[in-house]
């Protein structure tokens, strides 16, 4: 009887670990999603944020050449190359 219920305690014991490992892992998956969604999150905030600075940039070195500015003004001032310059649409 004895050693039954000592069976019966390390079975209860194994058991509860068992238990216990599954709902931490769930824990960490859950905090692991949470946290590679933020993460994704404040990429793409950042990517559109750099994308609307150089469409900005493209958008006001296209009406500065349009007024005849020079272009190695416009580079200047913007930070584009030339390059980028002269491929922009002008009208």
């Amino acid at each position: 009887r004895q050693k039954d219920a000592w069976d019966k305690a390390r079975w209860d014991e194994a058991s509860r670990i068992s238990s216990a490992k599954a709902e931490g892992r769930a824990e960490g998956e859950a905090k692991g999603r949470a946290e590679g969604k933020a993460e994704g999150k404040a990429e793409g905030k950042a990517e559109g944020r750099a994308e609307g600075r150089a469409e900005g940039k493209a958008e006001i070195a296209a009406n500065m050449r349009t007024k005849g500015i020079p272009i190695s003004t416009i580079a200047e001032l913007t930070g584009l190359t030339i390059a980028a310059i002269k491929a922009l649409p002008t009208e």
